[in-house]
């Protein structure tokens, strides 16, 4: 009883290590329609290089357009085209329909929310879109579309506000002095890699506006930073269906049972 019981413990010790070294090996980019992102589970981060246009006013709309410059994959870091599966791609994004719902800019530290929004992005397999002039930053279908998920500001100048995106800095009413970051929440609402971050993923989206150097399409200039997680699925279990040269021998064998029982039953009254 003993041995037995040292052999299961065995065998159950051998199957976690199994099961670590699963894990451990999945911990690599994953391609998933032409760009590597993280596994299931795994957290994949985009940073990216934006522009947009400057809004001052109770009703105006946040437009603009961004290329990602970094993916945080797997526990791998890829910069420039490596974050494609093949070729020299680039994963480009177009923002719009952010509309300002409260401004205030009488308190030192500026505050701005804004409703709706979303985010399409985009796989091109020719690097050609040009941050300065702000063209070649869409094509085709969208990879990836994420729209404004509506919460609360719990902290800063925009607590207690209502929103998919806030935003906090100085200078709000002058697009040459701009000093701004800007949080909230996006959900995974379709595109080829919807499926894989799961639709309704919730992901947290920071960033940072300046004003652009002189030249620039859009007048603001910054930074912008995506965390996504791809749920991990457990597939349901399978039920084996028994194939018919499986069901004729279980039938045989039942008939075979029926006779013996039939047999001994005539035995025992004779």
């Amino acid at each position: 009883m003993k041995n037995s019981i040292t052999r299961g413990l065995a065998v159950a010790a051998i199957g976690a290590m199994l099961g670590l070294g699963v894990s451990e090996a999945q911990a690599v980019p994953t391609p998933v329609g032409g760009i590597f992102v993280g596994g299931p589970g795994e957290t994949t981060f985009k940073f990216a290089n934006i522009t947009e246009n400057f809004v001052d006013s109770v009703g105006d709309v946040l437009t603009g357009v961004g290329r990602v410059s970094q993916i945080q994959a797997g526990g791998t870091q890829l910069f420039g085209s490596d974050i494609c599966v093949s070729g020299n791609c680039e994963l480009t994004f177009s923002f719009g329909g952010y509309t300002v719902t409260s401004l205030d800019t009488t308190s030192a530290q500026n505050s701005i929310v804004f409703t709706a929004g979303t985010i399409n992005f985009f796989v091109d397999d020719v690097a050609d879109s040009n941050i300065v002039t702000g063209s070649n930053f869409t094509d085709g279908t969208p990879w990836l579309t994420l729209t404004g998920h509506t919460t609360t500001a719990t902290t800063g100048p925009n607590a207690g506000d209502v929103g998919t995106l806030f935003g906090q800095g100085t200078s709000f009413t002058d697009s040459e002095l701009i000093n701004a970051t800007g949080l909230g929440e996006l959900e995974v609402a379709g595109g080829t890699a919807g499926n894989y971050f799961g639709i309704g993923q919730i992901v947290n989206f920071t960033s940072s506006i300046q004003s652009s150097p002189d030249g620039y399409s859009f007048p603001l200039l910054g930074t912008a930073n995506l965390q996504i997680t791809a749920p991990t699925v457990t597939p349901p279990p399978v039920t084996p269906v028994p194939e018919p040269a499986t069901l004729a021998l279980l039938g045989a064998g039942l008939l075979g049972l029926s006779v013996m029982a039939r047999s001994r039953k005539q035995f025992n009254a004779s």
